[in-house]
Formats: structure tokens, sequence, C-alpha cells
């Protein structure tokens, strides 16, 4: 059966878990991962936690929303590949009110979704995106092929397809930074005018700007 896109499905490798923040302190406690002690002599003893996330872990089958614990299935998108997380959101005082998707903004996740976030990207996969298309005219589906690749080279077919919502994000990512480069992206109640957006262009002829006062009177 083709996977359906936005599913939570198995990965054919063993999957990292995630555990609550011990700190209660703090609002912006979401994702701890748990990874299997090392030998400091190990070669994996240098890698990063994303890295060496599923070393040592056993192969589970997902279910379709939430773990035996109750634990939403989070799919995030990284440079690194597509991972298939278990994540806990903060329960603190501070921070048990703080809807989802806001937790996983601080992050550094860009969700997915809004009610109900399945699928993450990170910021900074969102910015190679960026980059990538804009020096090597990558497509969003060869952007994504490559991250299934990088994953497992051997069965990038079996990932989930999470092509429908790169485009939806990378939309709304590239909207947010045209807002913010327009000096509007912390004030949504104010009044958007047409060209409020554009790219202010020093070589395009602007009255008041690089015209002389006179230059509709002259012949």
């Amino acid at each position: 059966m083709p996977l359906q896109p936005d599913e939570d499905t198995a990965l054919p490798f063993p999957q990292p878990e995630l555990v609550e923040d011990s700190d209660d302190e703090g609002e912006e406690d979401l994702l701890g991962i748990h990874s299997l002690p090392l030998d400091p002599l190990s070669p994996a003893a240098n890698l990063t936690p994303w890295e060496r996330a599923g070393i040592g872990l056993k192969t589970v089958r997902t279910p379709k929303d939430l773990d035996s614990m109750g634990n939403p299935w989070l799919t995030v998108v990284d440079i690194t590949g597509i991972h298939h997380l278990r994540v806990r959101y903060c329960r603190c005082a501070l921070g048990h009110d703080v809807p989802h998707r806001i937790q996983l903004l601080r992050m550094g996740l860009y969700p997915a979704s809004i009610a109900q976030p399945r699928t993450a990207f990170t910021f900074r996969v969102m910015e190679d995106f960026d980059l990538d298309n804009l020096e090597s005219k990558a497509s969003p589906q060869r952007y994504l092929s490559k991250l299934q690749r990088h994953t497992t080279n051997a069965f990038p077919h079996k990932l989930s397809d999470r092509y429908r919502e790169l485009l939806l994000v990378a939309r709304q990512w590239r909207n947010l930074q045209l807002q913010q480069r327009a000096g509007i992206a912390y004030e949504p109640t104010k009044d958007i005018n047409p060209g409020d957006l554009a790219l202010f262009c020093p070589a395009c002829p602007q009255p008041k700007v690089n015209l002389p006062d006179n230059w509709a009177n002259r012949t």
C-alpha cells in the first residue's frame, strides 16, 4: 500500500526514544533524547545526540497517533534525515498551557499543522532548502528525495512522504522571511499596502530617491 501524506509510519531502522526534560523551571523544555551509554573510546562517542539516537535501540512498530504511554509521534525533517520520534511536551507549571505548536517553534521546529502537529521541519532544514533552491535550483521533490537518501540509502521508498507538508511549510516560511525583511514581522495588525513586501531596488527610477525633482517636466 502506498504511503499517504502526513501519516505516521514505521521506519526500517531503530527509532530513538524521547523523554521529557527534568527541568521544571523553564518554558522551553520539550525534547530530551535518550540514548544508551557509550564507551568513551567508541567511535560513536563523538556523534551528536541526533546521530547516535538510534544506536542500540530496539526496532518497534509505530502506532498511528500515540504510543502505549499516550505520547504523540512526531516526524522531524532535518538536514540529517527524516526522523520518526516520540515526544513528551512540557507539563511544568509554566508551560503546561502553552500550545504544542508554540513549544515546537521555541525548540527550532516549524510545525506543518496547527491543531495537532505530527510533522515538523527544523529551522536549519528550511534555511538549507532555501539555499539549495536558490543556488542549485533544487525542486522540493528533489530536495526531499535527497533527505530520504540521506536517511536510508537502501530503502528511501519506505520513508514517510512529506512532500505536501514541505510545500506548505516552504510557502509559509518564505512569507515570514519577506515580512521580517520588510519590518512588519512583529506587527500582524499593521495594514499591508501593495508593494510593502517588495525588495528595494536602488537601480529602478523612483521619485524622491534617485530622480531629480522636475523629472516629470523634462523633455
